[in-house]
């Protein structure tokens, strides 16, 4: 059984313009896709051509993340009746994270309720906060998740030691297209606040320029 919660989706007017979007570009997004990786096969050893197909496998991959960003932005949140593990969740969403990067993320957890969650939407949001932290502009960048309570709700802290995050951009973060670095979408915290939200928690930012990002995600127990 399925329970949809009762709080406000303020994303909910991008649905139908990004649903057309997305419609619109995919085929032929991934028909270039499919074309240029035919004529790379068929023209391996042309020095003229293979920079240049290169190039467009590499950005038209980039337009298919981005309609894939768009389509979890309006993807449906549903929440389980049954509760469930934050703690797991977490563990799992770090083992991912460190399986596709070279890197270590230090957890420290309580004891903490179960909760209702929709486990893939939730698991998804928590490695958008993860890639942001891993992207956060250092080599050598530490990460560390702490899982609390307070009040009534389970709290995670995810900090990064990383560039941080301008003060005029800081306000904006979670606006779709805003990003704190070239070639990324600015999509991904409008995921984390979608869906967070529709969970009736909150999330937060703060950030030093030079010092790192903390993000703070609230979930009601």
């Amino acid at each position: 059984m399925i329970l949809q919660l009762n709080s406000e989706d303020k994303y909910s007017h991008l649905v139908p313009i990004l649903q057309g979007i997305a419609h619109e570009l995919r085929n032929p997004i991934q028909g270039l896709m499919a074309t240029a990786a035919v004529l790379k096969l068929r023209l391996e050893g042309n020095g003229g051509a293979g920079p240049f197909l290169e190039m467009m496998l590499r950005d038209t991959a980039r337009i298919d993340d981005v309609i894939n960003q768009l389509l979890q932005l309006i993807q449906p949140v549903q929440v389980s009746d049954s509760t469930y593990d934050v703690t797991k969740l977490l563990e799992d969403s770090i083992r991912i994270m460190s399986e596709r990067r070279d890197v270590s993320i230090r957890f420290q957890a309580d004891q903490v309720p179960l909760i209702r969650m929709d486990i893939h939407m939730l698991g998804l949001a928590f490695r958008e906060i993860l890639t942001n932290a891993v992207e956060s502009g250092k080599a050598d960048v530490a990460i560390d998740v702490i899982l609390t309570t307070e009040d009534s709700f389970v709290a995670v802290e995810i900090r990064d030691n990383g560039e941080g995050i301008a003060k005029n951009l800081l306000p904006r973060v979670f606006d779709p297209f805003v990003s704190t670095r070239p070639r990324k979408t600015g999509i991904g915290l409008c995921i984390v606040d979608r869906v967070v939200g529709l969970h009736n928690g909150a999330v937060t930012i703060q950030s030093t320029q030079g010092m790192g990002t903390e993000v703070k995600v609230k979930l009601p127990f």
